[in-house]
């Protein structure tokens, strides 16, 4: 985004601060010890309190903590020896040619520079037709030739076994299947049980040395699992949805960190994740990846569509092994929104797929307990499920506030919105090196939406999309019995949460008054009862201003009597 644009989204949050400070200004100051903002301020403590937390870990994990393991590594790998193997397993579906072409000679420039392998590097490319296998053996072909040509002018020197083999398998049935075929591929073939596979997508390069600086970290302990890199996007989108998808890179970039300490993760990121060799061609690690499910209160169980990368994690985190973080080796991810499509459409596409798988292993996730994902990584999983709800809870409040007129509460969270999210932005400054203005509407609209789609998806996890992988969708509730009477229920469900939360947010703030009303209430129903009697007093416990009632359609009042006849 341009910085006139940026200048103008500054100026915009400039006037809401000052319009805001304004409508306090006429404030009295006892109107600010209520206990709506009280209550408020309890929640946003909470919020403000983790987060935090997880900023303090991150910059340890950076500063401190990751930095120590690889001044450790280079003597490690002395003793231990590298890595013998390395195996790459990547899937394409119908991709941009100039994409394939990037992907494929990053790959290449990096076999060239991970020395000291027993075997030539193998790349498994699982395409969905023929276009992708032109495309990946002709931009293969080019790239090995081109280093061939240059270490025989002596420009640069090439591992001892060279060329790197290229293996290409069709695997049009999604990507799970494609993952699968590919992994049974290698483990009929063989692998050295102490040798490195890599998965990662068709739209996924490595920058220079990356995988160099991923495979050290497999001799580091044996009980090292899968390893994780950082990510930079490179997008073809609209300027809004580029700047979205940057300040996500940055929120994952210190979350990453910061589970990262507890050598746990929350996700073993699709784009690019490294795996023990033996471990990832497991006859029950390649079931988990293409036969995955979940089982819903509603639906039952139902297949996963997406999410492999959940599945990759469960597997691992259920089987004990540790999971890493490397925030020096960094990976390029290309997308490209065409100018025919609603960029809208998949702003929220991504986010039903990425916040709903994330609610969807949440649940099995937090199962697994804290003795096995660890105190830390398990309370980040029961904070994956609660979120949704506390995100929510400001905004249903200042609706609520300014459907009941109190403009000095909505004023007082605008100024509080823009302060807290500058503060976030700026954080991702710290960690993603970049600060624009037009994070702090773009964080708002991505936590707001990305709660109500995990509402969503909690009581709809059958129906699962993905836009960006040649517009495919799976509807999970057509195998079971009565799908659509399941369907209207979920829908009922997901109504009556939502007026639920609405109602119980307004009470906890004060602003939806249904406990204070509750002496009214029984009153009505008492002096019901006396009139049925004949009895014409009026409780004690009415105060003269409850006392005003409605009953059977005549307004009454304390002063009025009750006949036995009506």
């Amino acid at each position: 985004m341009g910085w006139f644009s940026q200048a103008i989204i500054f100026c915009l949050l400039v006037v809401i601060v000052l319009f805001s400070s304004l409508v306090l200004s006429e404030q009295q100051p006892a109107a600010f010890a209520s206990p709506a903002l009280f209550s408020l301020s309890v929640i946003g403590m909470w919020r403000w309190g983790w987060g935090c937390l997880h900023l303090v870990r991150a910059m340890f994990f950076r500063m401190v903590y990751f930095p120590s393991i690889r001044r450790r590594l280079d003597r490690i790998v002395a003793q231990r020896g590298p890595v013998p193997e390395l195996s790459v397993l990547a899937t394409t579906f119908h991709e941009h040619l100039w994409i394939t072409r990037i992907v494929i000679r990053s790959l290449i420039r990096e076999f060239s520079l991970v020395q000291n392998l027993s075997a030539a590097p193998r790349l498994v490319f699982v395409t969905g037709g023929d276009d992708d296998d032109a495309n990946v053996l002709a931009e293969f072909g080019g790239a090995s030739d081109e280093l061939m040509a240059a270490a025989a002018n002596g420009e640069l020197t090439l591992p001892t076994f060279w060329p790197p083999t290229l293996t290409l398998l069709r695997g049009a049935d999604g990507k799970r299947s494609a993952i699968a075929k590919g992994l049974k591929h290698l483990r009929q073939e063989g692998v050295h049980p102490e040798g490195v596979i890599v998965l990662m997508d068709g739209d996924t390069a490595p920058e220079l040395g990356a995988l160099k600086k991923v495979l050290p970290l497999f001799r580091e302990s044996s009980r090292t699992g899968a390893v994780t890199t950082n990510e930079r996007p490179v997008l073809q989108a609209p300027a809004w949805f580029t700047e979205w998808v940057k300040l996500r890179f940055g929120q994952r970039h210190l979350y990453m960190c910061s589970v990262g300490l507890s050598r746990r993760l929350l996700c073993l990121t699709g784009r690019l994740s490294a795996f023990r060799a033996d471990l990832a061609t497991d006859v029950t690690f390649i079931d988990q990846i293409e036969n995955d499910s979940q089982r819903h209160w509603l639906f039952g169980e139902y297949r996963m569509f997406s999410g492999d990368d959940k599945s990759t994690w469960f597997w691992m985190s259920k089987n004990g092994y540790d999971l890493m973080y490397v925030p020096d080796a960094m990976v390029v991810t290309y997308e490209v929104i065409s100018p025919k499509d609603s960029s809208i459409t998949r702003g929220v596409a991504n986010m039903k797929r990425w916040s709903g798988n994330m609610l969807r292993n949440a649940g099995r996730a937090a199962a697994l307990g804290p003795r096995r994902l660890g105190i830390f990584t398990w309370l980040c999983t029961l904070d994956q499920q609660v979120s949704m709800w506390t995100v929510m809870i400001g905004p249903v409040a200042m609706l609520l506030a300014c459907f009941a007129g109190r403009y000095d509460f909505v004023a007082a969270y605008a100024i509080w919105l823009i302060a807290t999210r500058t503060i976030r932005a700026t954080i991702g400054w710290v960690h993603g090196r970049r600060f624009s203005p037009v994070y702090v509407p773009l964080q708002l609209a991505s936590e707001w939406c990305g709660a109500v789609v995990k509402m969503w998806v909690y009581f709809h996890p059958v129906k699962q999309t993905w836009l960006n992988r040649g517009n495919r969708t799976l509807d999970s509730s057509k195998s079971i019995r009565f799908p659509k009477i399941r369907a209207g229920l979920a829908n009922y469900y997901f109504g009556y949460a939502i007026a639920g939360f609405v109602l119980a947010v307004g009470m906890y703030i004060g602003l939806v008054p249904i406990l204070d009303e509750l002496p009214l209430l029984q009153a009505t129903e008492n002096m019901t009862n006396q009139s049925m009697l004949g009895v014409t007093s009026v409780p004690a416990s009415v105060t003269p201003q409850q006392a005003d009632v409605v009953f059977w359609g005549a307004k009454m009042t304390t002063s009025d009597t009750f006949d036995s006849d009506p």
